[in-house]
């Protein structure tokens, strides 16, 4: 989980696909990653159809690319709506301040759980990391 981690930070931006409210596929780009008592989350807001749409369905897909090697990642996506996480999260971006402040009532961390990574390297065999 480490890796995945460590990757998904080290590329600042990668995409986030889940399933629209009109049953279609959605995906965006995301920039915001926190490693936390070994758990990997991320940060929205609950007015975004992002919210809404994992709110309804948490499956999720993340894809990012840092110039070598490509990440695949599915996994389930669990609101977690704790102060002390949305505090972390501010704090690890600060410029997201200016938008959002810990119990805003807007601030949504989601936990990245059952996950199954995979590391795709031109010439290497995959390397798949699967975490709760």
């Amino acid at each position: 989980m480490i890796r995945v981690y460590e990757f998904l930070n080290n590329c600042q931006t990668y995409y986030l696909a889940t399933i629209g409210l009109d049953n279609k596929p959605k995906l965006r780009p995301m920039g915001t990653i926190l490693l936390n008592d070994n758990k990997l989350y991320f940060q929205t807001s609950k007015l975004k159809n992002v919210y809404a749409e994992m709110s309804k369905n948490p499956a999720i897909e993340i894809c990012a690319y840092d110039g070598n090697t490509w990440l695949r990642l599915q996994a389930s996506a669990l609101l977690q709506n704790h102060l002390f996480l949305q505090t972390l999260m501010l704090d690890k971006y600060p410029n997201l301040k200016a938008i959002y402040q810990p119990g805003d009532e807007v601030t949504a961390v989601f936990q990245i759980t059952k996950a199954q990574a995979t590391l795709y390297t031109m010439g290497k065999a995959p390397q798949t990391i699967n975490f709760s």
